[in-house]
C-alpha cells in the first residue's frame, strides 16, 4: 500500500484515478510484473500479492511505477517467517537528536536531520544479530519517501516504515503508536 502524489513533504497533491504498475527485479536480468492498481481520491493504492509472488523470504525492493508519466518510487515487501524477531524503533528523538529535527525538515525540505552518533551502527548491529528492523514513526505518510531516503543515506538497515495518517505530536503520537503496535500484534498471530 502507498500513496502517489506530486510535490514534496507536506505540500503535495494526490494523483487521482491513475494506474500504478508494480515490478521487482527478477534476478535474471529483467524486471518481473507483480500487478497493478488504480489510485483513489487521496492518491492511495494497494496491491494484494498472491500467497507466493515468487519473491521468497526476506526483504525485497518493489517499484511502484506511475503509468501516466513513468515516474517510480521504491517500496518494500517484507516476507518474514512467523516468529521472526524484530527491533521496533522510533525515528525522531530516538535515531535523530531531537523531535525538532522533523520540524526543521518540514520547514526546509533540503535539511538533513541530524542522527545521534552511531545510531545507524546500533541498528546495523541488531541486524547482524539476526533481528529485522521496523521503524514506527509519528511522521505522516507524506514523509515516508523522504524518511526512507534519509534512513538509506545514513546507512540504517532497510525495514518497514510505519507512518501516521497525519502529523501527530505528544499524546496523539503516543496514542497512535500504541494503536499501531497493538494492530501489528494482532496481524502477526
Amino acid at each position: 500500500a502507498g500513496r502517489m502524489a506530486r510535490g514534496k513533504g507536506l505540500r503535495t497533491s494526490p494523483y487521482v484515478g491513475e494506474w500504478v504498475a508494480f515490478v521487482t527485479w527478477s534476478g535474471r536480468g529483467q524486471f518481473a510484473a507483480l500487478g497493478r492498481a488504480q489510485t483513489d481520491a487521496q492518491g492511495g493504492f494497494a496491491l494484494s500479492l498472491p500467497a507466493d509472488p515468487g519473491l521468497g523470504q526476506g526483504n525485497h525492493d518493489v517499484y511502484a511505477v506511475l503509468e501516466g508519466d513513468g515516474s517510480c518510487e521504491r517500496l518494500g515487501v517484507f516476507a518474514w517467517p512467523r516468529g521472526t524477531q524484530v527491533v521496533l524503533t522510533d525515528i525522531d528523538g530516538t535515531l535523530t537528536t531531537s523531535d525538532g529535527e522533523l520540524l526543521h525538515q518540514i520547514s526546509d525540505p533540503t535539511y538533513d536531520p541530524q542522527a545521534f552518533p552511531d545510531a545507524n551502527r546500533l541498528m546495523q548491529t541488531w541486524r547482524e544479530k539476526g533481528y529485522q528492523i521496523v521503524y514506527l514513526t509519528a511522521r505522516p505518510h507524506d514523509f515516508r519517501v523522504p524518511t526512507d531516503h534519509w534512513l538509506r543515506a545514513h546507512d540504517f538497515p532497510v525495514g518497514p516504515i510505519i507512518t501516521a495518517e497525519s502529523l501527530v505530536f505528544n499524546e496523539s503520537a503516543r496514542t497512535y503508536k500504541t494503536a499501531a503496535i497493538r494492530s501489528e500484534e494482532h496481524t502477526s498471530e
